[in-house]
């Protein structure tokens, strides 16, 4: 499978067709064109990807997914870390399954706007990730993340276990939702 290089979502591009005894009840959206009993088509053809949020961390890569009109974020199950050629090809395989497009990737910033130990280690596996696909790869601000994930699930009263099986998967969620929300606008 080869993945489109674009930047964008959706991706309208538009094709002209030329059809011979098409029947009348296709003919209701189309352009008739001029010429010997043939009909000259416009057709939209709109490719829809979708979008993957990843929240990087030592022990856990939290994953999310874009619906495929990119209004909302739905997590994946977690990938557990074993080693980073391993990671590196299940989320490859998750690309491939769901038609992703463009990926995002959160980078924890310090309060202060610089980039520590944990940053660095977000850009090692960021550039190491593009080295492997032909997508966008994009790093987005994930500051508190974590700490939202944790209080969305307080919020939801789920136990001490659920919270901690959940919460790389709803921090990639809150990060791949921001990027959506802030593209959209």
């Amino acid at each position: 499978m080869t993945f489109l290089p674009s930047l964008v979502i959706r991706h309208t591009s538009l094709f002209l067709k030329t059809y011979t005894n098409m029947s009348s009840q296709n003919l209701s959206s189309c352009k008739r064109g001029a010429g010997n009993g043939e009909k000259t088509f416009l057709q939209y053809n709109t490719i829809i990807m979708r979008i993957m949020g990843i929240d990087y961390g030592e022990k856990r890569i939290g994953i999310a997914i874009s619906d495929p009109l990119g209004i909302t974020a739905q997590g994946l199950p977690t990938i557990e870390r074993t080693n980073i050629q391993a990671d590196i090809q299940k989320i490859l395989n998750i690309l491939r399954e769901k038609d992703v497009g463009e990926i995002v990737v959160g980078l924890p910033k310090h309060m202060n706007d610089t980039l520590g130990e944990k940053a660095q280690a977000v850009m090692t596996f960021v550039d190491l990730l593009k080295k492997h696909v032909t997508i966008p790869v994009n790093t987005v601000d994930e500051r508190l993340s974590t700490v939202r994930a944790h209080k969305a699930m307080l919020e939801g009263d789920l136990s001490r276990k659920k919270r901690k099986d959940r919460v790389d998967m709803i921090a990639a969620q809150l990060i791949l939702q921001g990027y959506l929300d802030r593209i959209r606008k």
